[in-house]
């Protein structure tokens, strides 16, 4: 499981160095520092925290200093829905959150959100890997046309929790 993490880390890595420097380089002799800011609601000690730092020092070392990510946890920069709104006006670079918060925009990427979908972890990181998931390919490009937004990467935080009251123990407890 950390091979497939550190291959995502390093692939979102060269995305974000290969765009910016696309985007933003005119002349690599006179370039400056490029700023990005990534925000998300994972307070200091969550994975998702200790990966986002990571890729921010990822990027730094394989740019030479020449692109910066500014990590902003714990909701800094607004809740999910704000963050879904900054990443869309590009005043944050990119945002960590799941596919429901980006679904305000693209409805249909919600799917991955979708409970009992997932037969494990590695079938869960397979099917949203942004690069190799057939499904999610078709989806992020209407997303990129419809928002002018793309999911970069894919991290797996785990099976989320229902809280109901009655009891459920399967998902045909859910139907009605």
């Amino acid at each position: 499981m950390i091979k497939i993490k550190r291959t995502t880390i390093l692939v979102l890595t060269f995305s974000v160095a290969i765009c910016t420097f696309w985007a933003c380089q005119k002349d690599s002799s006179t370039a400056k520092t490029v700023v990005l800011r990534y925000a998300h609601v994972g307070v200091e000690n969550e994975p998702q925290t200790r990966y986002a730092a990571e890729l921010a020092d990822l990027v730094r070392e394989h740019t030479a200093g020449k692109i910066k990510i500014t990590v902003f946890p714990n909701s800094q920069l607004g809740n999910t829905s704000e963050m879904v709104d900054a990443v869309k006006t590009g005043s944050i670079a990119m945002a960590h959150h799941d596919f429901a918060s980006v679904g305000k925009l693209y409805p249909d990427i919600s799917v991955f959100n979708a409970p009992y979908i997932y037969r494990n972890s590695e079938h869960a990181l397979r099917a949203t890997n942004p690069q190799t998931s057939p499904v999610l390919k078709e989806l992020n490009q209407r997303l990129i046309e419809k928002a002018g937004i793309r999911i970069i990467g894919s991290f797996y935080r785990g099976a989320r929790q229902l809280t109901a009251n009655f009891p459920v123990y399967s998902p045909a407890d859910l139907r009605g």
